[in-house]
């Protein structure tokens, strides 16, 4: 017999009798009758299934929202790291362009300060040297 047989024969409703609610509702209650329950005990859970839907379509329903619902919080997971990804390249480029902004300055800067001099006297003030 397949696993698939197997498991529909296992889930297969089966037929609780005549008189079942009878008989839950007087365990629940024993001094109380049938007739006279309370409108709660009667209360359908929040979480029942619909008449008339097998136990195994009710899982597959289950189970294809928990795989929606993890499908989406994978969708929304990559497009957080790509994004994180995006900023990342950017932040290199723009260091990059800064550097090498930083290294023509300096440069400049060196070619300058090998150009002037501090007057005797005076170091505050500088002159250019003539070659």
């Amino acid at each position: 017999m397949r696993f698939e047989d197997q498991l529909r024969d296992a889930l297969r409703p089966l037929d609780p009798g005549p008189r079942f609610a009878e008989r839950v509702l007087a365990r629940l209650e024993p001094t109380a009758k049938p007739d006279t329950a309370e409108p709660s005990a009667l209360a359908v859970p929040v979480l029942a299934r619909p008449r008339g839907m097998s136990r195994l379509v009710a899982l597959g329903l289950a189970a294809s929202m928990t795989l929606a619902t993890s499908a989406g919080l994978v969708f929304l997971e990559t497009q957080r790291r790509a994004e994180g990804e995006r900023a990342r390249q950017q932040v290199i480029t723009a260091l990059r362009l800064t550097s090498g902004e930083l290294n023509e300055i300096g440069r400049r800067l060196t070619a300058a300060a090998a150009r002037v001099e501090t007057v005797p006297g005076d170091p505050g003030r500088l002159e250019e040297r003539v070659p």
